[in-house]
């Protein structure tokens, strides 16, 4: 009996270490960062490049979009008295807009890295503004539930599961305070987490939350450059704010005027009386001469737990200048508010449409890429399978990529 069980005990072992070492796709990352455009202006967005010969185009994620949406011979840049010039709309848009054919869908090759690329891909061509403003203006990738994308990715092996995780990367008014990010399918980058993940379920209520993914603020703190601390709840403790994320939405957050952005202004002596019109999208903007930006960082804190800290050259934009967050009110007051992709910049995202959940952690800035990958049952593993397109090897630890430098863009 003692034989027997010492065989059944080697059996199972050996089945273990059989499972153990079943290998996986390797993660797919694809940079976010500066993308030099045909007309030499540059686009902060996912790097990618279409047809053949390939050609750099920036895409924006989106998320519950499904589809991958490019714009064509016209880039409907004729958005009221603040027209753009060729190059401005070109930028604006993220693309050249000789490239493609005046047609409603094509199928083209998509390189997402110098190891993959998607051929025969679909995507639709706009043929008309999206009439969002300039709130959602660039080319874009779906990364919905049923996302074209992630499923030509899945359905073709080269992930396990239907998922992406996203780092927006640091995005300063110079090289100092920039750092490109990656946005990761099939696993995620282990080097830009810090702490332990947070895991939510995605709402299914979209009419209220449209991107599913929604969060409890309990607390913003001023963290002054004197080391002390300033809640905006002041008075409003007991009024947590829901807010959800967009991926794509053009700064860090709205923010109710009254009472949160009031008392920001208040505290920080700021005046903020204009707006932006720019990439950072109706953000508010300091006056030119009797404005004293503010030279601290701001602190959220949630329901959850995660508490996640957006450094100063990442609040505010200090070449315009301009402070990243939009305030809403009269009508806009009691709106859901949004976190945008500069929130991103201090957080690291997790989605996971196999699972339904979505994830947060505190972002480690860092260009350094450490990818790991997900088998089909969530497992972890860098045990990635040879032969693969995208493979590389299990210990390897890919660098970062440089960012280009900014380049100014004519916008009217």
């Amino acid at each position: 009996m003692s034989t027997l069980w010492a065989v059944l005990q080697l059996l199972v072992l050996g089945f273990a270490s059989w499972r153990s070492a079943e290998c996986i796709p390797s993660p797919i990352a694809v940079r976010i960062g500066n993308v030099t455009l045909p007309n030499n202006s540059v686009s902060r967005r996912m790097k990618l490049a279409l047809g053949t010969p390939a050609k750099p185009v920036a895409f924006m994620p989106h998320w519950p979009l499904n589809n991958t949406m490019i714009y064509g011979t016209s880039g409907f840049c004729d958005l009221g008295p603040e027209k753009f010039t060729q190059k401005g709309c070109i930028t604006f848009r993220g693309v050249d807009s000789a490239t493609f054919p005046q047609m409603s869908f094509v199928a083209d090759s998509l390189k997402l890295n110098d190891n993959l690329s998607l051929t025969n891909f679909p995507m639709g061509i706009a043929l008309n503004n999206w009439g969002e403003q300039r709130y959602t203006p660039q080319m874009v990738i779906g990364m919905g539930a049923n996302s074209t994308f992630l499923s030509a990715l899945k359905s073709s092996g080269k992930i396990a599961v239907h998922s992406f995780r996203i780092f927006w990367g640091r995005q300063g008014a110079n090289s100092k305070t920039q750092l490109d990010g990656n946005i990761v399918f099939g696993g995620y980058d282990r080097a830009k987490v810090s702490g332990q993940p947070y895991t939510q379920s995605i709402s299914p209520d979209r009419a209220i939350c449209p991107t599913g993914m929604l969060v409890i603020i309990i607390d913003m703190i001023l963290n002054l450059p004197n080391g002390t601390n300033t809640s905006i709840f002041t008075g409003s403790r007991s009024a947590s704010i829901s807010a959800y994320l967009v991926l794509d939405y053009p700064v860090l957050m709205t923010l109710p005027l009254n009472p949160y952005f009031s008392t920001f202004r208040n505290l920080t002596g700021a005046k903020l009386p204009g707006r932006s019109f720019g990439l950072n999208f109706f953000a508010v903007r300091y006056s030119d001469a009797t404005d004293t930006p503010y030279n601290g960082n701001l602190t959220f804190k949630f329901q959850s737990g995660l508490a996640v800290q957006i450094p100063n050259d990442q609040l505010a934009n200090f070449t315009e200048p301009t402070l990243v967050i939009n305030p809403i009110q009269d009508i806009n007051g009691n709106d859901l508010v949004q976190l945008g992709r500069q929130f991103l910049s201090s957080a690291y995202l997790t989605v996971n449409e196999d699972t339904g959940s979505f994830s947060l952690w505190a972002a480690n800035p860092t260009g350094r890429e450490e990818l790991v990958g997900f088998g089909k049952a969530g497992e972890e593993s860098t045990d990635f399978c040879p032969g693969a397109e995208q493979c590389t090897a299990p210990s390897r630890r890919r660098q970062g990529y440089q960012s280009e430098s900014l380049a100014t863009a004519d916008y009217k």
